[in-house]
């Protein structure tokens, strides 16, 4: 999830102070091409704070049966969760803002669903 990653800094503090000031936009937007590629869903996903204009971007791709666009969407989000998970914990954040967007309105309402465990076969 993490290989295909371009930072315009190397100071990566400014994810933890737009976390904090509620200054973080993220964009993610899924891939699916069944002509080229039918077992491969891929995304991209950029983190932008818009006080400093820092970004933090990413693309990557997952091969699976059940490839498709909606799971490529998926995939970004998922990423951008994780991330900001991670932050949020690394940095102890207790309170956290920002926005999330993405063009698929199914995906964003999968994730903001909060749960213990994904149940098998889930749309």
């Amino acid at each position: 999830m993490w290989e295909y990653i371009q930072e315009g800094e190397v100071d990566t503090l400014w994810l933890r102070d737009s976390l904090v000031n509620g200054t973080l936009v993220c964009v993610t937007d899924g891939s699916y091409d069944r002509q080229k590629a039918k077992s491969c869903s891929g995304t991209g996903w950029i983190l932008a704070c818009t006080a400093t204009k820092s970004l933090l971007r990413g693309s990557f791709y997952e091969v699976s049966s059940a490839a498709g666009s909606y799971l490529g969407e998926l995939l970004g989000l998922v990423a951008i969760h994780t991330l900001i998970f991670a932050l949020a914990e690394y940095h102890k954040i207790q309170t956290a803002s920002g926005k999330i967007h993405c063009d698929n309105i199914s995906a964003l309402n999968q994730a903001s669903k909060v749960r213990k465990r994904v149940r098998s076969g889930i749309k």
